[in-house]
């Protein structure tokens, strides 16, 4: 038989509850472009300062897609800088200036035989082919004007559509960079 001598003294007293625990400040992580996860800088559980890095997403597409928007933005420049160039409508402003001679030489040959036409100095068959020579020379000069001003216009629109293009390569460009910074 056991005996215990009883005391009289002050017993703590305790009790079994269910709780849970929560974090004083919790942040939802959400990345901004889809990869694969390549490492982890954290551990679980630990506290993290603010602008710590805590992922790595494999970032060798985003690069690949940011050079790709360097070649496209490269090339819509070069386009532009081709465009500005203006070549075609340079050959043709050179074009109307030589039809404009010929025109002017055309004009000066028919203005001595029209005189000399009429004091039967000259035949009617040389007088009919300064003619039908003027009047060709003017048409070449209509022609090569309505060319002209076909390829300004043309140009014009080269310009600008070429321009439009760096524009929106820029705009690739910028976010292809953003994507890239998100990997991280």
């Amino acid at each position: 038989v056991v005996v215990v001598e009883v005391a009289q003294r002050t017993v703590p007293i305790y009790s079994e509850f269910v709780g849970q625990t929560r974090a004083n400040e919790t942040v939802e992580l959400r990345a901004r472009v889809e990869g694969i996860l390549e490492k982890i800088h954290f551990k679980e559980g630990t506290p993290v300062r603010k602008g710590a890095l805590l992922f790595s997403i494999d970032q060798r597409s985003f690069a690949a897609a940011l050079q790709s928007a360097k070649a496209i933005l490269a090339k819509a420049e070069s386009d532009l800088a081709q465009a500005r160039q203006r070549t075609d409508v340079l050959q043709a402003q050179a074009e109307l200036a030589d039809a404009q001679a010929v025109l002017s030489k055309t004009d000066q040959d028919l203005a001595r035989i029209r005189p000399l036409a009429r004091e039967k100095a000259v035949t009617e068959l040389e007088l009919d082919a300064a003619v039908a020579a003027q009047k060709s020379a003017q048409a070449t000069v209509d022609a090569r004007n309505a060319n002209l001003t076909n390829l300004e216009a043309a140009v014009k629109y080269t310009i600008e559509r070429a321009a439009a293009e760096v524009l929106a390569a820029k705009a690739r460009l910028t976010q292809a960079e953003l994507e890239l910074s998100y990997c991280n």
